[in-house]
């Protein structure tokens, strides 16, 4: 039987392989690089948003979230799927925007600090998602090898194939690969609101749709997309709870994340076992490009480019962003090594996003008055919140449920939102240009009555 789980996971890396070399040969320029020549249809867009939603998330956080809690999980699912339904009005204007990357977004809408302090939560939130997907995948080796591999191996093993990878031919070998029960309310709420807000800010979604044909092609892969992971994540919550009764002791007992891997090795036959286990292994890697390929643009478009070498050739751009994504995976390699609960890095990195970037990514496309010094002050105080919530002083001088890592999400949003609003508020308005850009229309309405 090992064998034939060898035989499977093998050719999945032989696949994706493949792919990245066949469009290696089609990268020439920073534009094929970072948002695949913008050239991607809609069939194509629906899978690669579906590999990178679906990752060690909903694969491990997920499962693990369901082994305990039962159905209750799928209210961290719910965010997900409700912040899909909002997406479906904001896939049009994104790639009508068309730009590489969310820092981009902001500081053509706000200001270049506002630019760099989304460079730096972005970087902190996806390389922590990049992370637990190396140990998805190394949980993952074990199992099919273990007495060759063990977990901590096989998350280097993965951080290998996926640096690989993603370094070879970027966004495009990224995408052609690709009930609340014994919880409190509050509980979950603290699981769907960060995935719900994290789903409607998220980069490596923005530039999937930045890489679309036509706006139609977007919205189409939204439809896609929605009726995709409200069918896959069910599964997903599903296989675990079935697993949890099957296999209620145990080393998956320990290491409740290894549930849906645990339960295709020893609770189906071989052969479909083989399958199920080859699918999260694929959708792990996949997931893991996504969000180590992302950050690594923002290095290059936001930082090296923008700042460091604006005349750069194509050629140096490329051989820079295949030096970054090694660098950015051997970090993410890094918190891998330190990471125990998959589920609470996800609601970790989730919170920083949905708390720093989400509210002032919405705010370019549907508020006028939002300000350069509105969105600096949300996106700082999101990420500092998020982070500070996790110290020593928080748990010793709050009661224990608010002093949980996983409430962050409340205060942290709050305080971004209102310092978003407030100081907006009480500074200049942004220029009539910076508007134009995604109002042009309300814009042009309000010229011709002056």
């Amino acid at each position: 039987m090992g064998s034939l789980y060898a035989i499977v996971l093998g050719a999945i890396v032989l696949s994706l392989l493949a792919v990245s070399l066949t469009r290696l040969s089609k990268v020439k320029t920073k534009a094929d690089y970072l948002v695949a020549g913008r050239t991607l249809p809609a069939f194509v867009l629906i899978f690669t948003l579906l590999s990178s939603w679906i990752g060690s998330g909903s694969l491990l956080g997920g499962a693990e979230n369901a082994y305990k809690h039962g159905f209750a999980a799928l209210w961290q699912a719910g965010g997900g799927w409700a912040g899909l339904l909002l997406i479906y009005f904001i896939a049009p204007r994104a790639r009508n925007f068309a730009k590489f990357t969310i820092p981009d977004l902001l500081e053509a809408r706000y200001s270049q600090t506002a630019r760099v302090l989304g460079v730096i939560a972005i970087l902190f939130a996806y390389t922590a998602i990049a992370s637990y997907q190396l140990i998805g995948g190394g949980d993952i080796l074990h199992l099919v090898f273990p007495d060759v591999i063990s977990p901590e191996l096989g998350r280097y093993i993965m951080a290998a194939f996926v640096i690989v990878f993603t370094a070879i031919a970027g966004m495009s070998s990224v995408a052609y690969m690709d009930v609340v029960g014994d919880l409190s309310f509050t509980e979950a709420m603290e699981l769907m609101v960060p995935t719900m807000l994290l789903m409607l800010g998220n980069q490596a979604m923005y530039q999937k749709f930045f890489s679309a044909k036509s706006e139609r092609d977007a919205r189409v892969a939204v439809v896609g997309w929605i009726i995709g992971t409200v069918i896959l994540e069910t599964v997903i919550v599903a296989i675990a709870v079935v697993g949890s009764v099957l296999f209620p002791k145990g080393e998956v007992s320990l290491h409740p994340r290894e549930i849906i891997a645990y339960s295709a090795l020893h609770g189906l036959p071989a052969l479909l076992g083989a399958l199920l286990m080859g699918a999260v292994f694929a959708k792990v890697m996949s997931t893991a490009n996504n969000f180590l390929f992302s950050p690594a643009t923002n290095l290059i478009n936001d930082v090296f480019v923008r700042y460091i070498s604006p005349d750069a050739s194509n050629k140096r751009i490329l051989l820079v962003s295949r030096l970054v994504v090694v660098l950015l995976g051997v970090w993410a390699l890094f918190q891998a090594m330190g990471t125990e609960s998959v589920l609470k890095k996800a609601i970790y990195a989730y919170t920083i996003y949905a708390a720093a970037l989400t509210p002032v990514i919405l705010a370019a496309f549907y508020s006028k008055r939002a300000n350069a010094a509105g969105a600096a002050t949300a996106i700082a105080a999101g990420t500092f919140i998020t982070v500070f919530w996790d110290t020593a002083f928080v748990r010793n001088h709050l009661p224990a449920y608010a002093a949980d890592s996983d409430f962050a999400i409340f205060p942290a949003l709050a305080v971004s939102v209102l310092g978003l609003v407030v100081v907006s508020a009480l500074t200049r308005p942004p220029s009539a240009e910076q508007v134009a850009l995604f109002h042009a229309g309300a814009v042009e309405s309000e010229a011709s009555q002056a």
